[in-house]
């Protein structure tokens, strides 16, 4: 199959400079099962464009709600649509076969010409060692979420290349000791910089933590 996939938010929104962590697991997907996979921005699939060009599958990925999307994308009977900046926290999670696939790295090499910043991109592994949180934060895509659990080992998301790691989880201190302390030690082992994006839950440390 021919796949495109589209990055909403590198395509729309001035200055982007992290990556699709769905848009990498797709990419790894499907280039495992031999589908040929490009990473395509919407003129390419605009059924006005003197430049559009025929795709079996193509999927359009967003992560935050202010950005924009062509109308025409919704009425496209080829186009698969997801993530939090679509649906908010009612975002399906990605099947399981696709969600602990490695990220594909390698997609976004096309699109470094315009790329402003590609330090996230070149630089960093980037994966949820957790999801969930328990707080309840009504500005949160975890809201109504009363947990947090493990999610993908280290090892699933890190490419010994790149020089440092990246983790998206929402409250990584949620987790019991004997799960946190784990994921802590293989990130010492790996002894490379690393960072938790969203927050670290400072009500849960205590002098062990």
């Amino acid at each position: 199959m021919k796949i495109g996939l589209i990055d909403n938010d590198l395509v729309k929104r001035y200055n982007h400079n992290f990556p699709n962590l769905a848009i990498m697991k797709l990419s790894s997907y499907h280039k495992q099962k031999g589908d040929n996979v490009e990473l395509i921005g919407f003129d390419e699939i605009n059924p006005m464009s003197l430049f559009s060009n025929d795709f079996d599958l193509i999927y359009v990925s967003k992560a935050f709600t202010d950005t924009e999307t062509p109308e025409y994308v919704f009425k496209m009977n080829n186009v698969k649509i997801g993530g939090t900046g679509f649906y908010f926290d009612k975002a399906e999670p990605l099947p399981y076969e696709i969600e602990h696939s490695k990220p594909d790295y390698d997609i976004y090499k096309k699109a470094y010409s315009f790329i402003k910043n590609k330090t996230f991109f070149e630089d960093y592994s980037i994966g949820y060692t957790t999801r969930g949180c328990f707080r309840h934060c009504e500005f949160c895509v975890n809201k109504n979420l009363n947990k947090v659990e493990l999610h993908s080992p280290i090892d699933e998301f890190y490419d010994p290349t790149k020089k440092k790691l990246a983790m998206l989880d929402d409250n990584v201190l949620g987790l019991p000791d004997k799960h946190l302390f784990k994921i802590f030690e293989r990130l010492g082992e790996i002894n490379k910089p690393f960072q938790y994006r969203q927050a670290m839950d400072i009500r849960l440390l205590n002098d062990e933590r």
